[in-house]
């Protein structure tokens, strides 16, 4: 099997999830914003003040062509990685694309928005964002996993969808 690739809003479990199935399915574990910050050699806020959205988008393209060469690979992207077409080419190409769809009610609850640099802004720009990136999820995914209740469901139910 080619890559296993999560998508869907910050704080959807993208992470948390990742790892679970990761371990379960004996494949490594790749997180792209991890990346993306250890080759910047800074943190996601601060290319997004200094450099802007549009240069992080770019950062963020170059990472995810590297983790899709790997094997065997669960990858965590950021929320906004569908904002490219493509992005979503190429995970589409390169991979099976989960959409972890969590009820926006709980990324507003559970999220720590001050943390995510295009959520700072507060709960209106969530909604917004939630809003415009929607349909993008549900295109560019092979599966959708309705993720409202805990880590390890998901993780079951993405195994039974992939046949694992």
């Amino acid at each position: 099997m080619m890559q296993i690739i999560l998508i869907g809003m910050p704080g959807c479990g993208k992470t948390t999830v990742g790892r679970l199935l990761a371990n379960r399915c004996g494949y490594a574990f790749l997180d792209l914003d991890t990346e993306i910050e250890r080759d910047a050699k800074r943190k996601i806020s601060e290319i997004f003040a200094k450099e802007g959205e549009d240069t992080f988008r770019a950062m963020e393209t170059a990472v995810l062509k590297k983790a899709l060469l790997k094997e065997k690979t669960v990858i965590s992207t950021g929320g906004g990685i569908i904002v490219r077409e493509e992005n979503r080419k190429l995970m589409q190409e390169k991979g099976t694309v989960v959409f972890l769809d969590r009820p926006l009610e709980k990324i507003l609850s559970d999220v720590d928005i001050q943390e995510r640099p295009l959520l700072a802004e507060g709960k209106e720009k969530v909604k917004l964002l939630y809003n415009q990136r929607y349909d993008n999820y549900c295109k560019t995914a092979a599966i959708r996993i309705l993720n409202d209740l805990d880590a390890e469901t998901a993780v079951v139910q993405i195994c039974q969808a992939l046949g694992l």
